[in-house]
C-alpha cells in the first residue's frame, strides 16, 4: 500500500510541474525550445512511474546491478544534455553580443564624424544598417 501512496505522490509532483511549464510556456514567460527537453523528462518519469519494472529491464540490459545506479546515469546524461544545451546558447548569444558591440561601436564613430562627412556619413550609416543580419527587419531569434 505504501509503494501505491508513494507512485501517487510522484505523479501529482510530476503532474504539477509539467502543468507548470505548460503554462510558462502558454504565458511567454519559457521558450518551447527551452522547455522541451523538460516537458520530454517530465513524461518520462511519468511513464516509469506507472511502470517501475523498466528500471529494472534497462539495468539488466546494461549491465548495470542496482536499478537505482540506473536512474543516477540517467540523471547524468540528463544533465548532460541540459549543460551541453545552456552551453550552445550560451555560445550563440556571446557571438551575437559581440557583433552588436561592433555595429554601437561603427555607429558611435559615424555620429562623432558626422560633422566631418556631413551628408556621407549618414548614408553610410543607413546602408550599414539596411544591409546588416540584425537590422529590425529581420527575425534573429
Amino acid at each position: 500500500m505504501g509503494h501505491l501512496k508513494l507512485q501517487i505522490f510522484i505523479l501529482i509532483i510530476l503532474a504539477a510541474s509539467n502543468l507548470y511549464i505548460v503554462n510558462s510556456i502558454r504565458k511567454n514567460i519559457l521558450e518551447l525550445r527551452h522547455a522541451l527537453l523538460w516537458i520530454l523528462l517530465g513524461i518520462t518519469l511519468i511513464v516509469f512511474v506507472f511502470f517501475p519494472g523498466v528500471w529494472k529491464f534497462l539495468a539488466h540490459f546494461f549491465g548495470i546491478i542496482e536499478p537505482v545506479n540506473m536512474l543516477f546515469l540517467f540523471a547524468i546524461f540528463i544533465l548532460f544534455a541540459i549543460v551541453y544545451g545552456l552551453m550552445m546558447e550560451t555560445s550563440k548569444l556571446y557571438k551575437r553580443n559581440k557583433m552588436i558591440a561592433q555595429e554601437l561601436a561603427k555607429l558611435k564613430y559615424a555620429m562623432e564624424n558626422w560633422n566631418i562627412a556631413g551628408q556621407e556619413a549618414a548614408i553610410s550609416v543607413e546602408s550599414t544598417l539596411v544591409n546588416h543580419p540584425i537590422s529590425p527587419d529581420k527575425e534573429t531569434l
